[in-house]
């Protein structure tokens, strides 16, 4: 089995690991050890993504009046929706795209599939009303059905399904969101994901 794509599925869209470096399952610290789900750099500096980072609506309205660019990145790729739906801030989540946040985009997807990490119900609805790609891959071919699957999100793996999310899709290492759940002996997603695949 391979090592989770959760705990690495962030550090996929930033860093090249050296040739020849391993990347060893129990090295990795868990969700609950991190702050956020998927968020395993620094903190932003940009005030716009710092404040959905903390959750702070009341910074995000100021700096969205001000003119802040909604889609502002830093130099890792990551958004104020990125920030806002890791941390579980729904109404942030949903004011920004209210203003235009993008998610037919890379950055669109890491926050889909950041909520979905979070087991953000609200805003994983919000993302994908707005548009998004629920079959969306990473660089290591990861979607947000497969980290709900492994996160054990079993309402937000339902809500996946039912709007299509493409139950035979296999990331780079020929595994299915089944076998993610499968690995983590999440009973009731690896059920789900069963019935799915004999529709």
């Amino acid at each position: 089995m391979i090592i989770t794509r959760v705990t690495t599925l962030f550090l996929a869209f930033i860093i090249t690991p050296p040739v020849g470096a391993a990347i060893i399952r129990q090295q990795k610290p868990t969700p609950a050890q991190q702050k956020g789900c998927l968020n395993k750099g620094e903190a932003p500096t940009q005030a716009l993504l710092a404040a959905a980072d903390r959750g702070d609506l009341a910074a995000i309205k100021s700096h969205l009046a001000n003119r802040v660019n909604v889609n502002l990145q830093d130099d890792q790729g990551r958004t104020a929706l990125f920030f806002a739906a890791d941390r579980g801030h729904s109404e942030i989540v949903k004011l920004l795209l209210a203003k235009g946040a993008e998610v037919k985009t890379a950055a669109g997807a890491k926050a889909l599939m950041a909520s979905a990490c979070a087991g953000n119900l609200e805003s994983v609805k919000a993302i994908l009303d707005k548009g998004a790609n629920l079959n969306a891959q990473d660089k290591e071919g990861v979607t947000a059905l497969m980290v709900a699957a492994e996160e054990n999100r079993v309402e937000v793996v339902k809500l996946l399904l039912s709007r299509g999310a493409n139950v035979d899709l296999k990331d780079e290492e020929g595994e299915t969101a089944l076998d993610y759940a499968e690995f983590e002996e999440h009973k009731e997603v690896v059920e789900i994901l069963k019935r799915a695949k004999k529709k």
